[in-house]
């Protein structure tokens, strides 16, 4: 007896939804395969992209990827929570197509063969190996630009779908990917505030400021706006005074300034690296790199080649306060790798300090003396504008701390700089030159 079920099931898209849906189904053409939504809070927006994946998977067997920024937020949005209706994300999956589900996982495998696989940005290695046809972005502006990059040529050799969604987070990459896909005639481009869909009510919108949320918050929860800035962020202001003062842009390389790294040590996450010269006048930043699930002679030997292949010299490796611990699987900690790989004469160890936040100040008021390749460290910069306070959805309160994330490590790196070179003040006033003494 044959069974019949309806798609999307257990869900009837709203009239604003119906644009992407009718796009997104061009599946034969090129005209369809890449999507970037600006969505306010409230939107339905995961509830659309998760039954528009379920359609994809039902029509062609293959491997989708439901990415948020990490594996907790993919847990309590899409595995774990429920709607108004009672409805589970996988109630959304017909029970007639569902083979099984894996709770560790986070993955849906169907009948046909197909699995929808929730995963977390922050961990990219448990992204970059399998082989996917559609990949979801979902808020996008709050995860690890990279990710993209690590799965764009998976997705080009697969004639790729994809989609980024999200709400604002300051003028950051994903307002960077929004205007790109505004420019193009093969983007799907929309934004959409609570004026445009009504379904969030001003009243609700004036509860949530009565319970102390920030207007800064809802300007860019529920109006959509990239001019409130990275909200939280620990050094947007400077990043963006940066370039408005022409400090991000092509810095040249000097063969005879010695070339100081600095490291933040990743140990189930990733471990960031920043590459400096000095000049007269600034800290030039020319590279940054990071990776994760390396050894660390892997990043020795990545310095010693970058070093080499520019034919410059090294001048010191920073080394943080956790660098003296021994890791489970070595006999030596990377301190002691380090010095006898350069020489005790090499290494700079910075010495645990009192307070994160203090250092975090410290770094603040060294940013205006830095310059940034602004291709070499692009990465790095991505860390430094969205590093920020850690938010307490509860009391809708930022933290005094900073959140730890995809971002963070870059960052960490860079405050290691900063309390290294804190005695370097900024003087400002004007120099005047006497040539008097000569006569």
């Amino acid at each position: 007896m044959t069974k019949k079920v309806n798609i999307p099931h257990n869900l009837s898209y709203r009239d604003y939804q119906k644009p992407l849906m009718e796009y997104m189904r061009t599946w034969d053409s090129f005209r369809g395969k890449r999507a970037v939504t600006c969505w306010h809070r409230r939107a339905w927006k995961d509830k659309t992209f998760f039954n528009l994946v379920i359609e994809a998977a039902i029509r062609e067997v293959w491997g989708y990827a439901y990415i948020l920024p990490t594996y907790n937020q993919g847990r309590k949005i899409i595995w774990d929570s429920i709607d108004k209706q009672w409805h589970k994300f996988k109630d959304h999956i017909p029970k007639e197509i569902l083979a099984w589900e894996n709770g560790t996982e986070l993955k849906f495998t169907l009948k046909n063969g197909s699995f929808i696989q929730v995963l977390g940005s922050e961990n990219i290695d448990s992204i970059r190996w399998t082989n996917w046809k559609w990949v979801i972005f979902s808020e996008y502006a709050f995860q690890n630009p990279t990710v993209w990059d690590v799965l764009r040529p998976i997705l080009a050799e697969n004639g790729w779908w994809a989609i980024f969604n999200s709400t604002p987070n300051g003028k950051n990459h994903f307002y960077e990917l929004f205007n790109t896909a505004k420019a193009s005639d093969k983007w799907f481009n929309q934004k959409l505030s609570v004026e445009d869909t009504w379904v969030v009510s001003k009243e609700y919108i004036e509860q949530e400021r009565n319970e102390w949320m920030s207007e800064e918050m809802i300007q860019q929860e529920f109006y959509c706006s990239f001019d409130v800035g990275a909200i939280g962020s620990y050094y947007a202001d400077q990043i963006w005074d940066a370039r408005k003062q022409n400090r991000i842009i092509q810095l040249p390389f000097s063969k005879t300034t010695p070339i100081d790294v600095y490291f933040d040590l990743g140990r189930n996450d990733a471990t960031s690296i920043w590459f400096k010269q000095n000049d007269w006048q600034f800290f030039n930043f020319i590279w940054y790199y990071e990776d994760n699930w390396k050894y660390i002679e892997e990043y020795f030997n990545y310095i010693d080649n970058y070093i080499k292949e520019q034919w410059g010299q090294l001048g010191s490796v920073y080394l943080p306060h956790d660098s003296k611990q021994k890791k489970i699987d070595s006999k030596f900690s990377t301190f002691e790798l380090a010095t006898e790989r350069y020489g005790s004469h090499k290494i700079e160890y910075i010495t645990q300090t009192k307070s994160t936040v203090e250092d975090i100040n410290t770094t603040r008021k060294i940013l205006p003396r830095c310059r940034f390749d602004i291709d070499k460290t692009a990465q790095g910069i991505k860390c430094l504008e969205n590093y920020k306070k850690d938010y307490d959805d509860k009391k809708k309160i930022f933290r005094d701390q900073p959140r730890h994330d995809w971002a963070s490590h870059g960052a960490d790196s860079f405050r290691y700089f900063a309390v290294s070179h804190k005695e370097v003040e900024i003087d400002n006033s004007p120099i005047i030159i006497d040539f008097s003494a000569w006569l």
